[in-house]
């Protein structure tokens, strides 16, 4: 991203923002004081702000990408309710499948808050390695909330569970 520009919104109103000037830029309806280039400089700009917020908030993917833009509360469901079927369990198979196999399951929703990327490896190797991580650091915030009340739910059932044995009873 450039240093001093306007591609550091990371928030839901920049995306609105630049959602309605794409939306209101009417090019069959140019002012005569703004002339073609001016109209396809605001709208090529718009453009790059719902990009990169797109790939801010969602990862690189050119299909999550263009739903970001054009269909953003769907995608954001979508990010939503990957987020919301994630367990511990769930979470470390897919961490553990990866490492010892490589693989990701498709059963899962991890394709839509999971990503992986080749990386070399130093040395004599000539096989790349594989690295996975969150798609951004958007969801890896979501995910990280969503672990923790998950942690806060578990932590309360065994509370509820012990606090009536008598071994267990703080007296």
């Amino acid at each position: 991203m450039h240093e001093n520009s306007i591609f550091h919104f990371n928030s839901d109103d920049a995306l609105k923002a630049a959602f309605e000037v794409l939306m209101y830029v009417d090019v069959d309806d140019i002012a005569s004081d703004q002339d073609m280039e001016t109209i396809t400089h605001r709208m090529d700009s718009a453009m790059e702000v719902l990009v990169w917020n797109a790939v801010a908030n969602y990862g690189f993917a050119p299909r999550v990408v263009y739903g970001a833009i054009f269909k953003p509360s769907l995608t954001d469901e979508e990010h939503e309710e990957a987020i919301a079927d994630l367990s511990y369990e769930g979470l470390q198979k897919l961490v553990d499948d990866f490492t010892e196999h490589s693989t990701l399951s498709m059963h899962t929703t991890s394709h839509r808050i999971i990503s992986v990327s080749p990386f070399e490896r130093p040395g004599m190797c000539t096989v790349d390695g594989w690295t996975i991580g969150f798609k951004s650091n958007r969801i890896a915030r979501k995910v990280a909330v969503a672990m923790k009340k998950e942690e806060d739910r578990r932590l309360r059932f065994m509370y509820m569970t012990f606090r009536h044995v008598d071994e267990t009873a703080i007296k």
